[in-house]
């Protein structure tokens, strides 16, 4: 990924199947503090395999975030058949949080993959 100011941070989750393979609709939860835009994706896994990760935000008063309020756009990070999966390509994603946004990370399919990693790359507003 190219072209990120210096004040570039990360958010992200991380994922452990305990030894087996990470289930199925399994979360990880985020609160952010402060405004935050999204710029880009990195997705970590520790062995090939594939995974859809979606993301859902909404305010701390509407929580828990659902899958009505996924940011995605239908274009959730994505691995198929690798360990690492890149993407600035967020046309169709909410790019912007706000300040007090609760985060759930959720696991919408997945195989071989044991443990994983999404981190969203971006810059504080």
């Amino acid at each position: 990924m190219t072209g990120y100011p210096r004040n570039r941070y990360t958010i992200g989750a991380r994922f452990d199947g305990g030894g087996g393979v990470v289930a199925v609709n399994s979360k990880a939860r985020l609160f952010i503090t402060e405004d935050f835009l999204i710029e880009g994706w990195y997705l970590f896994a520790d062995q090939s395999g594939s995974v859809v990760i979606d993301v859902w935000a909404d305010t701390y008063l509407n929580y828990p975030p659902t899958n009505a309020d996924t940011i995605t756009g239908g274009a959730e990070p994505a691995l198929s058949g690798a360990i690492t999966a890149t993407s600035e390509a967020l046309s169709a994603w909410m790019r912007k949080l706000d300040a007090f946004t609760a985060l759930i990370f959720n696991i919408d399919s997945i195989t071989t993959i044991k443990a994983c990693d999404l981190y969203l790359v971006g810059s504080r507003r």
